[in-house]
């Protein structure tokens, strides 16, 4: 229970401020959801009105801090989404020009502390329990669950969202790869570490499938960094431990940050992932302790080390806005990989073999698939474009044979131009697939909700991410080995239209391969 009322001779500040919120919004709570006595729901609502009567007769400009804190609250309580982007807004001020005109700097650190306690209400509340065994060891927060029609449902507890990835890409491998199959992840409640939060689903899929979605999952969330066996050299086993205990301490103190509210799930996510991967690598490289010894002893203290350095540190209100996470640089990443290779393009020539004088270009450009003719003269040097160029939604509909021909301009395209123009194309698709598979598996973790694998259809994408390459000319006959030497184009009747640079990477980055 709040202590009395100050008295009113006390002084105002922005510390007594936050204190007095802070008792003010837990008792409220309590009034609401805590089983008490009726004596003591009397002792608090006596307690809430002492506090709220302090502030509301405060001098002025007191007061108004206290209603706008209020408020605040109550607008995070009512729509967080909203009340996020406002602060995403202030902060991209802040990372722009130092400063912001949205917000006074108290008003920022109220809005921080608001969105921060209600989110941790929110939390102390729990999420949708999903359904579990009554006979599993609840030894860690990740339950995962593995059923397929011959072996039954099989449940296992993990210590991240990576290992249980990785547990069922393992089943899925001692499965027949036709063979229908279900599973379920369900990560920890932030507040008490037990499984309550669906994190992902999925039905319907043969295990072919879902190891083939989950390898994708892993490859674009670069969740593992380190190598499987321990190097030659000691030094080396050591850096790349040293820089696994450094990005965990950064996931820790990015988790503090008072800026990443409606994030810090997403960053739990991340911070139990590195602990699993630097207890795994630390134990199979000997580091820590004597090789006498189990190592994971000695590490988990080393671990709690770091999370104790954490939690010691003052929360500093004038930390620099954190408005994205490694979540928004897998995202990032994705539409880069996307982004070039559509600048890029695709631009393949070859000779009619009918007409050693016509000459084809075929390609793709920004956004669309092209073909464009052309001859040369007498001199076999000047080169003159007979149309503008035909363009195509898709790959597929490129006029690739001669019944789909364009009337008057040549036969079909060469056999090896149209492997290339299909190699071009599923690299295309999946890096498509790619981006809306980071980001929908992003916005489900914000939303609460689980990611669901569902059947992919349509060009089958590999399973790890396409080789990245330039865009480039290929010039090729029929058979691809004429010694023919082809005619130098000249300025084109047809202006080209100047190629787009690729953007640039963000400057920051998640991931670091070791």
């Amino acid at each position: 229970m709040a202590d009395t009322p100050r008295s009113t001779n006390e002084r105002f500040d922005e510390y007594a401020l936050r204190n007095d919120f802070r008792q003010y919004h837990t008792m409220t709570g309590l009034q609401l959801w805590a089983v008490v006595s009726d004596t003591e729901q009397l002792q608090l609502t006596r307690d809430i009105d002492a506090i709220a009567r302090r502030w509301t007769t405060a001098p002025s400009p007191w007061k108004e801090h206290w209603d706008h804190l209020v408020t605040a609250a109550q607008r995070w309580e009512a729509d967080p989404q909203a009340m996020q982007q406002a602060l995403h807004r202030i902060a991209d001020d802040f990372v722009h020009t130092g400063t912001t005109d949205l917000a006074s700097p108290l008003q920022v650190r109220n809005l921080l502390v608001a969105g921060e306690l209600v989110e941790s209400r929110r939390t102390d509340m729990g999420f949708a329990f999903a359904p579990t065994p009554d006979h599993i060891d609840y030894t860690y927060g990740y339950v995962t669950s593995y059923r397929s029609s011959a072996d039954g449902t099989i449940w296992e507890s993990l210590r991240s969202w990576s290992a249980a990835r990785q547990w069922l890409i393992a089943q899925a491998g001692d499965t027949d790869p036709n063979t229908i199959v279900d599973i379920t992840i369900t990560g920890p409640d932030p507040g008490s570490g037990a499984a309550s939060r669906p994190l992902m689903t999925g039905t319907g899929l043969t295990a072919a499938e879902l190891a083939e979605q989950l390898h994708r999952i892993d490859d674009l969330l670069c969740t593992t960094p380190t190598p499987v066996e321990s190097s030659a050299h000691s030094w080396l086993d050591e850096l790349r431990y040293d820089a696994l205990c450094d990005s965990y301490r950064d996931t820790l103190l990015e988790q503090r940050n008072p800026w990443t509210i409606g994030h810090r799930f997403e960053l739990r996510l991340r911070a139990d992932d590195l602990r699993a991967a630097i207890v795994d690598y630390g134990d199979r490289t000997g580091l820590q302790s004597p090789a006498t010894r189990a190592n994971t002893d000695a590490i988990e203290k080393h671990l709690e080390n770091i999370r104790r350095s954490v939690r010691d540190r003052p929360i500093e209100w004038s930390t620099a806005p954190q408005i994205s996470t490694w979540f928004d640089d897998a995202v990032a990443d994705a539409q880069h990989q996307l982004d070039r290779l559509t600048a890029e393009g695709l631009r393949l020539t070859y000779i009619d073999p009918a007409q050693r004088n016509r000459i084809t270009t075929i390609g793709f450009d920004d956004d669309h698939w092209y073909i464009q003719h052309a001859h040369t003269a007498s001199d076999d040097r000047t080169l003159t474009y007979d149309t503008p160029p035909h363009a195509y939604p898709t790959c597929a509909d490129l006029p690739t044979t001669p019944d789909r021909h364009v009337a008057g301009t040549g036969g079909a395209v060469p056999e090896n131009i149209i492997d290339q123009l299909r190699a071009f194309d599923i690299e295309l698709h999946t890096l498509e697939q790619n981006l809306s598979c980071v980001q929908q598996l992003r916005d489900a973790i914000r939303a609460g909700v689980p990611y669901t694998l569902t059947r992919q259809h349509g060009h089958s994408a590999p399973t790890s991410r396409p080789p990245q390459r330039g865009g480039f000319t290929r010039h090729a006959t029929p058979s691809d080995t004429s010694a023919v030497e082809q005619p130098a184009p000249a300025k084109p009747s047809v202006p080209q239209r100047k190629r787009r640079q690729p953007p640039k990477p963000s400057a920051h980055h998640h991931r670091r391969r070791l």
